[in-house]
């Protein structure tokens, strides 16, 4: 009897897509997506003030689900990779005073970008798990809510599909 019941959504349940957990990763790999937001969080033990960057996905498996990255805003010894963040996101950082980022950022909503993510041979020793992250590659045009007759949904659009990486292809910036 349950066989019968659930065997018409035998096909429903197949293209079905994995859900991300959150905090997790894709498999490593070049990922298309679109910056679906910022935030500005304050680390409840240091008080320490991050960007938080949300991207949206782009693709079939991955489609609409989304991904976050921390950028520190008040430790000038990593502000060379807050600075590589925002430039490959189109950001004119020569130009750009911190203390005005908020404004900035608020012109990079909906903006599709190419991204990277890569597990490092590196282990965290607090779980044993190698570390893992994602990095934008470039920017891919211009906020996708401001083009005539494009939806600002990541599902089906042209040129924002996933591409799988090489094996050999690694990006020396990447600081693991």
């Amino acid at each position: 009897m349950l066989e019968t019941r659930l065997a018409p959504l035998d096909q429903a349940f197949a293209n079905a897509k994995p859900m991300l957990v959150r905090g997790e990763l894709p498999p490593d790999g070049v990922y298309q997506g679109v910056i679906d937001d910022f935030d500005f969080i304050e680390a409840n033990k240091t008080g320490e003030l991050f960007l938080k960057t949300i991207v949206k996905l782009a693709g079939d498996e991955y489609g609409g689900q989304t991904i976050d990255k921390l950028n520190a805003l008040e430790d000038p010894e990593r502000f060379d990779m807050l600075k590589t963040h925002l430039d490959r996101m189109g950001v004119d950082t020569a130009q750009l005073k911190l203390s005005e980022i908020e404004q900035v950022l608020v012109r990079l909503t909906d903006v599709p970008v190419q991204l990277t993510i890569k597990t490092s041979d590196k282990v965290n020793p607090k779980n044993g798990q190698p570390y893992r992250d994602w990095y934008v590659d470039k920017r891919l045009g211009s906020p996708l809510r401001q083009q005539a007759d494009v939806p600002a949904d990541t599902d089906g659009l042209p040129g924002l599909e996933p591409q799988p990486v090489a094996a050999a292809a690694a990006d020396e910036t990447i600081p693991f």
